[in-house]
């Protein structure tokens, strides 16, 4: 069975009208298929590997840091996987119900038909968005397809934690969880490292990610990586900003490597180095790793 392809895909990157070449690999099977499991990267919140590798992947992409997860799930694995979502670390649970089957295509062709989705924005994918100003979190999101005329019996058996934000696509779909995510506003911050120059870049493998938590006992959620140019920008709710202004919650720095994982005392980020507008936010100073 195949299993990794590498292919250089044209990509139209920032917002410019002409394509522009980037690294994209796909992968076909399962991690029981292939014979080994997934590998857990940089940025992913805790419990997406639990997803990633659930057996009934039948394909997977990665293209520009952009990844993209396809399941063809029975009833019974279906209920596994939305219940494996709801445990990951998000500030937002978001599932989608929209018809299906979904029919999309391989790199080179190779039709692939599925029923659920799990999609994460990372890297450069990640980077552009944020660039036009996008006010989300980038965090994984479950899509479910289903046949809008078939039986929605099997629905009622999918558990349904509390967490969850259920949208549906499909008309008169049952919803048990109707929630929606706080509306946000992006914040920024610059930082720079002490007597450091250039300030921030990434050369010397000198990169910062920022996670936020509310329990030193439970794992971070990541809210990405601050830029080479030392900017970073967060999209933040009213009650999120306040929960950091209260220390209920709090923002750390990770300086190293993509290897290096986040701890809850690492160096805090104060909430009032977050601010509205980029241009008045003052340089919050950071010390090199050595």
């Amino acid at each position: 069975m195949k299993s990794l392809t590498f292919s250089l895909l044209a990509v139209t990157l920032l917002l410019g009208p002409s394509p522009a070449f980037g690294l994209g690999m796909e992968q076909f099977g399962s991690a029981l298929e292939i014979g080994h499991p997934s590998a857990e990267q940089p940025g992913w919140p805790a419990g997406m590997i639990k997803v990633v590798d659930h057996n009934s992947r039948i394909y997977s992409t990665w293209v520009n840091g952009g990844e993209n997860f396809y399941f063809k799930a029975n009833p019974r694995e279906l209920r596994e996987l939305v219940e494996l979502f709801s445990e990951m670390r998000l500030r937002d649970h978001v599932i989608t119900i929209k018809p299906g089957p979904l029919r999309t295509k391989s790199f080179h062709g190779e039709g692939i038909v599925c029923n659920v989705t799990l999609e994460h924005a990372g890297g450069l994918a990640r980077a552009i968005e944020q660039r036009r100003g996008s006010v989300e979190t980038f965090e994984p999101a479950l899509a479910i397809y289903v046949d809008p005329d078939a039986s929605r019996d099997w629905w009622e058996k999918v558990p349904i934690a509390d967490q969850l934000c259920i949208r549906s696509e499909v008309d008169g779909w049952p919803i048990a969880n109707a929630i929606e995510p706080p509306k946000r506003s992006l914040q920024f911050a610059k930082l720079a490292f002490k007597d450091a120059q250039p300030k921030l870049d990434f050369r010397d493998w000198r990169n910062v990610s920022v996670t936020l938590w509310d329990d030193a006992e439970k794992p971070g959620i990541p809210l990405g990586d601050v830029s080479p140019q030392g900017e970073y920008r967060v999209a933040l709710s009213a009650d999120e900003r306040k929960q950091l202004q209260s220390g209920e919650t709090w923002l750390t720095l990770t300086v190293g490597d993509h290897l290096v994982k986040p701890c809850p005392d690492d160096c805090k980020l104060g909430p009032s180095y977050l601010v509205s507008d980029l241009e008045h936010a003052k340089v919050f100073e950071i010390t090199e790793p050595r």
